[in-house]
């Protein structure tokens, strides 16, 4: 295990939406590209693409994250928090070996973002919102789509946690989920709001215990 924290002010050079949209291939070229494989999601996840994973807190959206990268021991993580609220032992308990997880602390989560997607040196990183309080949209639409070139260049995917749902099939975010508790069984429920080039459906996941 690894952490970082970040507290200098990053230097970026001004991009305009114009630019960005320009660098965007066809989605037919995008749903050629090769897919990640996730037990609870029929289609996958497409590399170089962007996943949301939101609902209330206590719901699961950390366990469906951490499941998610327990089925592919190959990749390296890079987890970003402001603050970093996530308990290590999750990782284990979960079967995701620490040994491949760098833990990134800082504010600066957009530059952290692009950085680590430029290193090619990880196949997932993974943007957990505790900054969100001070945002409508954790990332607005440049942001988001800066970090899908990014991460199409690198052919990683990333995936952002978040309590508040960016407005339901805002691009370029390809899967959104909304994850919810069963307070009777513990059960978790997943509702998937957008698969682009796929139809919403809902599963129930048997995660019985919460982290």
């Amino acid at each position: 295990m690894v952490r970082l924290a970040f507290n200098k002010t990053p230097q970026t050079s001004a991009e305009t939406l114009s630019v960005i949209q320009s660098s965007f291939k066809k989605g037919s070229e995008f749903f050629q590209k090769k897919k990640l494989s996730f037990s609870f999601l029929k289609e996958g996840l497409p590399l170089g693409s962007l996943m949301e994973v939101c609902g209330p807190a206590g719901a699961g959206k950390t366990e469906v994250v951490l499941k998610f990268l327990s089925e592919h021991p190959e990749l390296r993580v890079a987890w970003i928090e402001e603050n970093l609220s996530i308990y290590p032992t999750a990782f284990e308990q979960n079967k995701v070996s620490l040994q491949r997880v760098l833990f990134v602390e800082t504010s600066r989560y957009l530059w952290a973002v692009l950085q680590i997607l430029k290193s090619q040196a990880f196949g997932i990183v993974v943007l957990s919102a505790s900054i969100s309080n001070r945002h409508s949209d954790l990332l607005d639409e440049i942001e988001r789509r800066r970090i899908q070139i990014a991460a199409e260049k690198a052919s990683a995917s990333v995936i952002v946690i978040d309590e508040s749902t960016t407005s339901q099939g805002s691009w370029p975010f390809t899967v959104q989920l909304y994850v919810t508790r069963c307070r009777t069984t513990g059960r978790v429920h997943l509702q998937v709001l957008r698969y682009r080039g796929a139809r919403q459906w809902e599963k129930a996941l048997p995660i019985a215990n919460g982290i």
